[in-house]
């Protein structure tokens, strides 16, 4: 039986449509809120590293000049 904690890592391998059938796969599997929150909490990590990768992408070229 697969954890909560394997998934949350495979999780960070997939991309697109396989993201997507894993995160659906997820959403049926883990029903606790515990489990739910631990989901949003790498969610929210990874679009933060998301969100900062994008601002330092921003700012390279203008700080070249």
């Amino acid at each position: 039986m697969r954890t909560l904690e394997e998934d949350l890592l495979k999780m960070d391998s997939l991309h697109g449509d396989e993201l997507d059938a894993h995160l659906y796969e997820m959403k049926a599997l883990y029903t606790k809120p515990e489990e739910k929150e631990a989901i949003r909490k790498h969610l929210d990590k990874a679009l933060d590293t998301i969100t900062n990768l994008s601002l330092i992408h921003i700012s390279e070229p203008t700080r070249r000049s």
